[in-house]
């Protein structure tokens, strides 16, 4: 699926897609807040492993096999952010960001992406 910028603006001038858009954006965000800054730094606690910075902890996750990636968790919690925070301002962040989290791997530079 390729996301494009004018679908992301469609989406956005359409109410009930809106509304899903958002519900998304804010399903995403609470899912990486309660998995990266609760459930895991909980765990390690449990464990008796030290709790620190999000990094260390994401590093002690992939450790035990968690998560397959502290980098990649990393990736999407920017994704989150720009998602979040940049979004409605401007419609290129948004659709980058849903590209992004939509299709791991996709190829920004594809010429058959017409973003």
């Amino acid at each position: 699926m390729r996301v494009t910028e004018n679908e992301v603006k469609g989406w956005i001038v359409d109410v009930d897609m809106a509304e899903r858009l958002d519900a998304f954006v804010a399903r995403f965000s609470r899912l990486q807040d309660t998995l990266g800054d609760k459930l895991i730094p909980t765990l390690l606690s449990y464990l008796g492993e030290q709790t620190g910075p999000a990094i260390d902890n994401l590093n002690r996750a992939e450790k035990f096999g968690w998560i397959e990636s502290a980098e990649e968790w990393i990736v999407y919690r920017k994704l989150r952010n720009q998602m979040i925070h940049e979004y409605i301002e401007d419609t290129a962040v948004l659709t980058d960001a849903l590209r992004s989290g939509v299709c791991p791997g996709a190829d920004q530079n594809d010429p058959h992406n017409n973003g």
